[in-house]
């Protein structure tokens, strides 16, 4: 039996925490995302995404330096056809609601089980909303 993993979309990490981007690593590209690169703060990611093929950022709020919030709008601004997901620890509706005024597609809280992620993340860049008991683990607003 052959197995071929499509290669679907190309993402650049965003996250202060070593680990964590080492995990998202492994999880999103043994379920066949692409990892084009990555950076542990908002001004490396800035600097870095403009000489990538990544098509979407995977980003940290809470970061030393340059924060996600304060990354954001610089993203959109350089690269506004890449989409950008927050990917966080936060839970709350303002975050939400202000990251996606900033341009973000999705805001998505970090679940509780990394394996959850591909399919959260799958579902944020797709048509399909995140909804029923999945809603504590994502909250998912599409860009208009």
């Amino acid at each position: 039996m052959i197995l071929c993993i499509v290669r679907e979309y190309r993402l650049f990490l965003c996250d202060d925490d070593d680990a964590y981007r080492l995990l998202l690593r492994e999880v999103l590209s043994a379920d066949g995302f692409e990892i084009a690169g990555e950076a542990s703060d908002g001004e490396a990611c800035i600097r870095a995404i403009e000489e990538t093929d990544a098509d979407v950022v995977l980003l940290d709020l809470n970061m030393p330096g340059k924060n996600g919030f304060e990354a954001l709008p610089e993203l959109r601004r350089r690269r506004p056809d890449i989409n950008v997901i927050v990917l966080s620890t936060a839970q709350d509706q303002a975050s939400a609601s202000a990251v996606r005024r900033l341009g973000a597609a999705a805001f998505l809280t970090k679940p509780m089980h990394i394996f959850d992620l591909p399919g959260l993340l799958r579902e944020a860049l797709g048509a399909n909303e995140i909804s029923g008991d999945r809603a504590g683990q994502a909250i998912h607003e599409r860009a208009s």
